[in-house]
């Protein structure tokens, strides 16, 4: 039975996704054992993905803009899960997200950008993002995404309400 590498691909990205969540933790334990695990995790993922046939990342063809932005949010959840908070990566990744209709993904990564915006000192610049995806969560139904960025707009005392919508 033929496998989708695709599938492979998706769960790599995934993988680094959920090893970045656990590095993060492990920084806020300053647990250091914690964060070697979370990376150690993600090398065993990735490496299972190497004994998979095909190449990872490998377009479908060339109208195919999904591959292309899955590994983009692979390399800035691996970025993540070194602790760099790169703003202008989640820019680029929010972008992909877009023009591949990945409208989940690209909300989250306006939510890692907003992070690192706010990481950075640049919380000013992280209001624009944070209202997008609060605005996409509220018309969605998505109750914990609209939590998560309600608390992160509350910690860096930004109104999700839009400037241009009040005047």
């Amino acid at each position: 039975q033929a496998r989708d590498r695709r599938i492979a691909d998706l769960m790599v990205m995934w993988g680094a996704r959920a090893a970045a969540d656990l590095a993060d933790l492990a920084r806020d334990r300053s647990s250091t054992a914690a964060l070697a695990s979370a990376e150690e995790g993600l090398e065993r993922v990735v490496a299972l993905r190497a004994s998979q046939e095909g190449k990872p990342w490998t377009p479908g063809g060339p109208e195919d803009l999904v591959q292309p932005a899955r590994e983009a949010i692979y390399a800035a959840e691996v970025a993540r899960l070194r602790g760099d908070a790169d703003a202008e990566r989640w820019t680029v990744v929010a972008d992909m997200c877009h023009a591949a209709a990945l409208l989940w993904e690209e909300q989250l990564a306006l939510v890692r950008l907003a992070h690192s915006l706010l990481a950075i000192g640049a919380g000013s610049s992280a209001a624009a993002p944070l209202r997008n995806v609060h605005r996409f969560a509220v018309r969605e139904g998505a109750v914990g995404l609209q939590e998560e960025v309600r608390a992160l707009a509350a910690t860096a005392r930004i109104s999700l309400v839009d400037p241009e919508s009040t005047g």
